[in-house]
């Protein structure tokens, strides 16, 4: 009683049977950092935490990532997705030069001269499709309407796609709480339905359909053969911190 079933399985991304592995569906080295925390939220500045707030059940704190048994075969999660999450850790933990906002409509942002389009755009797509097709809670909110046959194929061959195809543009959260993680949103913005993914000091904007990208979404969108513009925000500005407060406030917050 209590032990795994370790058959071979259809793998979701090539099909093939095989046994599966435990794969983070978000890279575990983004919240490395979260396990040897012992604080709760509110109590500092620099306090990662992931919080999952699933639809069903109070809020929790998960210290050790979230991954899933089910889904990805040893050869796809190490061999296929893991250069690419690899290459997501490395980017983004590095030191960028800031540009300041010149006015309201130019916020400010860091500037990347040089990067992998092609690695990156596939991290975001690897990111999306995990999500989607994974059944654990946090994710729930992720619904991108039947795009995960093209998105896995899309993997599998390793074409990152036109910028224009399932944009993405990436922030920097600064100031109180920007470590903290909530799970995925989903919001449709004229027409546009955008997910919003966070890990510690960063997020991410991910359009999932075709309707016409806004302004900002096509300021900041990854393209190839462009500096990567990361735009900057203080997390405490953020409908996602006002949210996240209404809950601490109201109890529903673990300690």
């Amino acid at each position: 009683m209590g032990r795994k079933d370790r058959r071979p399985k259809p793998c979701r991304l090539c099909h093939a049977e095989k046994l599966l592995v435990e794969a983070h569906i978000i890279p575990r080295q983004f919240y490395h950092s979260i396990r040897d925390s012992g604080v709760g939220f509110g109590a500092g500045e620099l306090v990662p935490r992931i919080y999952a707030a699933g639809s069903n059940r109070k809020p929790k704190q998960c210290q050790s990532g979230i991954f899933d048994p089910n889904i990805l075969c040893a050869d796809c999660d190490q061999k296929v997705i893991g250069p690419w999450d690899k290459y997501a850790q490395e980017l983004f933990l590095r030191n960028f030069p800031k540009q300041l906002a010149t006015s309201i409509q130019s916020p400010a942002f860091y500037c990347v001269d040089s990067f992998d389009y092609s690695r990156l755009k596939l991290f975001f797509l690897s990111v999306l499709w995990r999500s989607a097709v994974t059944e654990q809670e946090f994710f729930d909110r992720v619904d991108i309407q039947g795009n995960e046959e093209e998105i896995r194929k899309m993997l599998l061959e390793g074409n990152p796609g036109a910028s224009e195809e399932f944009p993405v543009m990436a922030v920097k959260y600064e100031g109180p709480f920007s470590e903290v993680m909530t799970c995925p949103l989903r919001a449709d913005l004229d027409g546009a339905r955008i997910h919003h993914f966070r890990v510690p000091r960063y997020g991410w904007f991910h359009q999932t359909n075709d309707a016409p990208i806004n302004r900002e979404l096509d300021f900041f969108q990854i393209r190839p053969n462009k500096p990567l513009l990361i735009k900057s925000t203080r997390y405490d500005s953020t409908l996602g911190f006002k949210n996240l407060l209404k809950l601490e406030r109201d109890g529903k917050l673990p300690e």
